[in-house]
C-alpha cells in the first residue's frame, strides 16, 4: 500500500482510481456534507467502503471521520 500526503485537491486528483493508499496528511476541508449509508469491508489492516463511481466522485475530495455512537 502506497502512502500519500493530500494537502490540495490537485494531490487528490493525482491518485489512481482503484488503488489503495494510506493517507499520512490531509489538508482539504469539506464544503458539503451528505449522509449516506454504506457497508464496510473490515480487514485486518484497512477498511474498504464499496461505492459506485458517482458516489466516489462526490466523496473523493472529502475528509473521512469516524463517528462513535
Amino acid at each position: 500500500m502506497e502512502k500519500a500526503n493530500i494537502k490540495t485537491l490537485k494531490d487528490l486528483k493525482k491518485l489512481k482510481i482503484g488503488e489503495t493508499y494510506e493517507v499520512n496528511e490531509w489538508g482539504i476541508e469539506p464544503e458539503i456534507i451528505e449522509e449516506r449509508e454504506a457497508k464496510l469491508l473490515i480487514k485486518r489492516k484497512q477498511i474498504e467502503i464499496p461505492v459506485s463511481r458517482a458516489v466516489y466522485r462526490k466523496l473523493k475530495d472529502k475528509k473521512v471521520f469516524f463517528k462513535v455512537r
